[in-house]
């Protein structure tokens, strides 16, 4: 039986999106198994104080995955500096809520880009010298938002992230044989500085008490799941994309499940919903409002499902699209 190494000691990864939240961590996780860092941030500050934290196995190397030129300049700063380049975390991402109608083109595009483009140009700048040693892996974020609808994220945001399970899918059938692997990890809500400024606190605990693990991801759990990924353990995976996520998808199958049978006037009052029966959260009946926002309908004698609802957002929805 081949010996399973889970020790880094030697190899080289870039991180982007490095200066925050589930990046950090990642970098962070990479430098205590011993690898050589890359911190990549848009953020030239941010860069820099993690991989000071991080101290000498790490660096920092600034710029920005939408533009070619900054790719490249921190890959080869990477090989140069290192001798090579072994694992790639394309982590960088970002995120509005703009809905469709709304939504402005350079809007869409910025996301696209730095979600999606950011991706492509990485995983295309660390092909030669990973082919050149025979070895690689490259992790792609992606999101349950990639496989379902995003919790906080608008339409681009879901559009981005599924498009990277199938760059990932396409990378890796290019890239095998080369001895290069290329996977997705597919986190949920994960307590994260972006997550932080996008929800509030009573909305999070609505969220999270609708999923079968009811608490929120930390980011040294994905950590965990993408240096699985980076190591021998996973020599067989490829192609693959790994939810992370609290069994969120379940929860979200049935809050699609209850919004069709809404609008057809069949869905069961809250006291038959049999996962939620005995939940004290769910003795209320609950709305989504198009704006994003999750609370308890004003009264106890909740209105017929086809009755309008309206929360306090700024008015430019009034229907709910789905309640318990």
């Amino acid at each position: 039986m081949m010996p399973i190494n889970d020790d880094f000691t030697g190899k080289v990864a870039i991180v982007t999106g490095g200066g925050q939240g589930m990046g950090r961590a990642v970098a962070q996780h990479f430098t205590e198994a011993g690898a050589n860092v890359v911190v990549n941030d848009k953020n030239t500050d941010a860069a820099a104080r993690v991989a000071d934290a991080l101290g000498d196995s790490a660096l920092a190397a600034p710029g920005d995955v939408t533009v070619k030129a900054d790719v490249d300049k921190v890959v080869a700063t990477a090989a140069d500096t290192y001798g090579g380049i072994d694992i790639l975390v394309n982590n960088a991402g970002i995120l509005f809520s703009t809905t469709l109608a709304d939504m402005e083109e350079d809007e869409w595009d910025l996301v696209i880009d730095v979600n999606m483009k950011g991706t492509y140009l990485f995983s295309r700048a660390v092909l030669p010298y990973m082919k050149q040693s025979g070895w690689g892996r490259i992790i792609n974020f992606a999101s349950t938002a990639g496989k379902a609808v995003s919790t906080l994220g608008g339409p681009h945001y879901t559009a981005a992230k599924a498009g990277i399970l199938g760059l990932t899918r396409a990378a890796a059938k290019e890239f095998a044989p080369f001895g290069i692997t290329v996977n997705a990890v597919c986190p949920g809500l994960v307590n994260t500085e972006m997550v932080q400024q996008n929800v509030t606190p009573d909305r999070l605990d609505a969220y999270l008490q609708s999923f079968p693990i009811s608490r929120i991801c930390e980011p040294w759990e994905v950590a965990e799941l993408v240096a699985f990924l980076a190591s021998d353990r996973a020599a067989y995976i490829t192609g693959a994309s790994l939810d992370i996520n609290g069994g969120d998808l379940t929860g979200q199958s049935h809050l699609i499940c209850t919004y069709v049978l809404k609008l057809v006037n069949l869905a069961p009052e809250p006291s038959h919903c049999r996962r939620h029966a005995d939940s004290e959260a769910h003795k209320a009946d609950y709305a989504f409002c198009q704006c994003g926002d999750f609370r308890p309908l004003q009264s106890e004698n909740t209105p017929e499902p086809t009755n309008k609802f309206r929360c306090d957002c700024p008015g430019r929805f009034d229907r709910a699209i789905a309640s318990y």
